[in-house]
């Protein structure tokens, strides 16, 4: 669970407590993500932690009885790769990669079978962006054609939920010894065709702003309480 950023896009919120530990109706979004994994009945949790670690520390401390819990603190302002590879002494062969303020409601079986099937080192779970804005279409003259309203792009964003296989680990540290960072690891395993994108349609939440955050929280009851119940669908 890769939770060791400053949160700098939700600034107050985040000189409080690191993003990871934000409330949604009471509840700390990553608490979410994890209650989302033991409804698919996964016990190991390895936080990546950074700033405000002890903070984490801290609440999941208070109540992960009857879980598998560890912390790797690789401190501030480090790369997301130097963050997985700290891991590798904790990691099983396979193992979930998840953003600790992105929730969705992925369906983990299809997800695992799509990596193994397709021989993948890392398979990221992506969903369609939107634009938030609307979009015009016009001819030469400047008349207009069509105008959608906050369309569906034809763009896939990466939004966690990966799943590595713990044999690119060694490739990932060599990397980082030459320098190199997350967006070189990624371009280099498409280089080697072992990246794959799951694409996934259910629900998908994060925020990055307060009005954001509001709008989770009038959503709440229908995502929380599907992420909770273990309800997957197909994507």
């Amino acid at each position: 669970m890769l939770a060791g950023g400053t949160g700098t896009r939700i600034w107050p919120l985040s000189m409080a407590m690191p993003k990871p530990l934000v409330p949604i109706k009471g509840i700390p979004i990553v608490r979410m993500v994890m209650d989302f994994f033991k409804a698919n009945n996964y016990r190991k949790f390895i936080f990546c932690i950074g700033y405000k670690g002890d903070s984490i520390k801290q609440y999941f401390d208070s109540f992960s009885h009857n879980l598998d819990v560890t912390y790797v603190d690789s401190g501030l302002n480090v790369d997301i790769l130097k963050r997985i590879v700290d891991c590798e002494d904790s990691v099983s062969d396979r193992f979930f990669v998840c953003y600790g303020d992105v929730i969705a409601n992925v369906n983990l079986p299809k997800l695992l079978s799509f990596h193994i099937s397709h021989k993948a080192l890392v398979t990221l779970t992506t969903f369609q962006m939107r634009s938030p804005f609307g979009l015009i279409l016009s001819d030469d003259s400047g008349r207009v054609n069509a105008f959608n309203e906050k369309p569906m792009l034809l763009h896939w964003m990466n939004i966690g939920f990966m799943v590595f296989e713990r044999k690119v680990l060694e490739l990932a540290t060599n990397m980082l010894l030459e320098g190199k960072m997350w967006l070189d690891f990624l371009n280099h395993l498409i280089s080697m065709k072992k990246l794959y994108s799951f694409k996934h349609t259910g629900l998908h939440y994060t925020f990055n702003t307060e009005l954001e955050r509001q709008e989770m929280e009038n959503d709440f009851d229908n995502f929380y309480g599907t992420l909770v119940r273990g309800v997957l669908n197909e994507g």
